[in-house]
């Protein structure tokens, strides 16, 4: 039995002298970050310069925390995750989260209202709404992607014409998909269409929801063949800088190097919105070429 205790101590006394302090962690790392962030322009003007680091220890190599840095007098918190073993350490950090203003023309009586407020009363409200709006806002909806006269493609296989706007009155004849047809005019979720072949014009209402308007088709057509080539940076620098929004003063996100992949989601103008292991910003277009 002593020999056992013994052994266990001894285990935990060899894991506890492998594993770095936490100080030290954050002394390397805090020195890695200042030195990224020094030559950040981006970074500086938004949130100036860093100045402390306060990390936790999770469990294994695994830590996480807050980076701190100071612009003009305000002091402003990111969170960081790190990853450090005895040969190298990578850290992620994100952009400081924006406060919520509060209300100032908030009364008791609505604090009041809110604290005796229940669940239940809430989800009643929900309910409520949702059966006396439901109709009025498919109507907005569909009259928005399908304005009088829109040009739309069926993106079933078979999409069946109506007598009426009512799913009882489906009749025998039908578009197949990639067919193009005009809505006219939209109702109950459905589309009174025109629809043009060998020279002959059939009219009906075809449900809307096996339909799309052919730009809607054509730009996700475009979307869906961006995400399957695979992109990699293009920058004499050997990095570029991956940003939250459509301009090069927008804060860094993150960077991505030679020879990593990544997938383009939208490249419509000159930002274009990218892809990379969950994340999510935005990469100049002369930044990006086709990796195959």
């Amino acid at each position: 039995m002593k020999k056992i205790i013994l052994l266990v101590l001894l285990q935990q006394f060899f894991l506890l002298s492998c594993t770095p302090s936490i100080k030290s962690v954050e002394s390397e790392v805090l020195a890695d970050i200042k030195k990224d962030t020094r030559n950040n322009d981006a970074f500086e003007n938004n949130y100036g310069i860093v100045t402390e680091i306060s990390l936790e220890h999770l469990q294994g190599d695994q830590y996480k925390g807050k980076v701190f840095s100071k612009k003009d007098g305000n002091r402003f918190s990111h969170d960081v995750s790190v990853t450090y073993t005895s040969n190298e350490f990578k850290w992620e950090m994100e952009p400081p989260k924006k406060k919520k203003k509060e209300n100032p023309n908030r009364s008791r009586f609505e604090e009041q209202q809110n604290t005796n407020w229940t669940k239940e009363d809430n989800e009643n409200l929900k309910k409520k709404k949702s059966e006396n709006n439901k109709q009025n806002i498919i109507v907005d909806v569909e009259s928005k992607r399908f304005p009088p006269y829109t040009r739309a493609v069926a993106i079933h296989d078979r999409v069946y014409f109506h007598l009426e706007p009512d799913e009882s009155t489906r009749q025998n004849s039908f578009i197949v998909a990639n067919q193009f047809c005009t809505v006219e005019e939209v109702k109950n979720g459905f589309g009174y269409v025109s629809f043009n072949y060998k020279n002959k014009t059939t009219k009906g209402w075809l449900r809307l929801n096996h339909l799309s308007p052919s730009i809607d088709y054509y730009k996700n057509n475009n979307e869906q063949s961006n995400r399957k080539t695979q992109w990699k940076i293009k920058d004499p620098d050997g990095y570029t800088n991956v940003r939250s929004d459509k301009s090069s003063k927008s804060p860094v996100l993150f960077v991505l190097y030679e020879n990593q992949h990544f997938e383009v989601i939208d490249n419509n103008g000159n930002w274009w919105k990218i892809k990379h292991k969950n994340k999510y910003g935005y990469i100049h277009n002369s930044r990006v070429q086709k990796a195959n």
